[in-house]
């Protein structure tokens, strides 16, 4: 699937702060968070989130070594 579409078949989920109060009530405040997402593909849903919450810390898998190697090409990808 990320063979053929790369990272431009899903759409950044940029409403999920909006979508989800709960996100937006943990993260708004500047403590740090942590977050672990399974079945993060090339980071449609993280990256979103880590440009809105600075404090947020995340740890992202994905059964897809295409996907993987698609979202540490991202230009928020930190492997910090």
């Amino acid at each position: 699937f990320y063979s053929h579409n790369k990272d431009k078949f899903f759409k950044d989920r940029n409403y999920l702060s909006f979508a989800f109060d709960e996100i937006d009530a943990q993260c708004r405040d500047n403590t740090t968070r942590t977050m672990l997402e399974f079945g993060c593909g090339v980071g449609n849903t993280l990256f979103p989130l880590l440009k809105k919450y600075q404090s947020l810390d995340a740890y992202a898998c994905d059964i897809s070594q295409t996907a993987v190697d698609l979202l540490k090409k991202n230009e928020v990808f930190d492997e910090s």
